[in-house]
């Protein structure tokens, strides 16, 4: 990938001369992540129960599209979803959103989710900049989708101790951007908890850990079959499922879209649901867990 400065600058050079470059790709474009947990009760008592409106373990399903997988997007992982009764969440840039508007609006159009990933796949530094900046980004999906994305996903996964406060004062009501296998758990402000969800991820469940190949920085040279990536989260559903813990999958639509790595994945999903899964978005989850917590938010949109 391009260094973020060599990035700026080709956009810079490009709105001077009123160009738009369409195939420029800044990332490898998506993540589709779940989160599979057991659902507490008020005493925050972990409730085992395969079945019934409550006590199932959670899977949410995330993707984040764009142009390599845009052609193939719906023959693929948007199909599999559909035949599988599945609704996801998409963090995807809004620029992605910008050159693929019809993507974007056969996605919602689904009933999937669409969450907050930058304008650019940036982060900026003070908490004015980025308040404009999600404010750019609100407009373009709510031009598109008629919401805002509720949810954050952060580029690169880049966070400054300004973040909390301004998902908090935005009205946010999830982030999914800590690297460990604790949640969901609420956030907290100097100690003080907030009704903003963390729904963590974890390497152990990134699929370019198993089906990336690229001479590029960060360079793999292996590849492992599907089976072998679904049985590894099988292990980890089950393991972490007992403990109560999360699982939040980091998929990439390039990689994964891949008929044999879709197969496996449409396996993977049927494993879970045999086992009393609930599949389901981030902001339903976290919507779930808020309420579980004793909060009664009415997001905005």
């Amino acid at each position: 990938f391009l260094p973020r400065s060599v990035v700026d600058s080709l956009y810079s050079v490009m709105n001077k001369v009123n160009l738009k470059v369409v195939n420029l790709t800044l990332e490898p474009i998506a993540a589709m992540e779940a989160a599979i947990m057991n659902v507490y009760d008020e005493n925050d008592k972990v409730l085992v129960i395969n079945g019934g409106s409550f006590g199932q373990r959670f899977v949410e399903m995330c993707f984040d599209p764009a142009s390599p997988m845009n052609a193939r997007l719906k023959e693929t992982l948007l199909k599999m979803l559909e035949e599988e009764g599945l609704k996801a969440t998409f963090f995807t840039t809004a620029y992605t959103a910008e050159i693929h508007p019809e993507i974007i609006q056969y996605i919602a159009a689904q009933g999937h989710e669409i969450g907050y990933h930058g304008y650019l796949h940036e982060v900026k530094d003070t908490y004015e900049e980025e308040n404009a900046l999600m404010d750019k980004v609100d407009a373009i999906f709510r031009s598109l989708t008629g919401k805002r994305p509720v949810g954050v996903r952060m580029p690169d996964g880049i966070l400054h101790d300004f973040h909390k406060q301004l998902w908090l004062d935005r009205g946010c009501i999830y982030s999914s951007n800590w690297r460990n296998n604790d949640g969901p758990f609420l956030l907290k402000i100097d100690g003080k908890e907030i009704p903003i969800v963390e729904l963590p991820k974890d390497g152990i469940v990134d699929d370019t850990s198993y089906d990336m190949y690229t001479l590029q920085h960060p360079e793999h040279y292996y590849l492992r079959s599907g089976r072998e990536m679904v049985q590894i989260w099988q292990d980890e559903f089950d393991g972490l499922a007992d403990e109560g813990r999360i699982i939040n999958f980091v998929m990439h639509p390039q990689f994964v879209g891949r008929p044999g790595y879709v197969r496996a994945l449409r396996s993977f999903i049927h494993y879970a649901k045999e086992n009393g899964a609930w599949i389901t978005t981030d902001e339903a989850c976290a919507k779930h867990v808020l309420k579980q917590k004793g909060y009664d938010i009415e997001v905005r949109y």
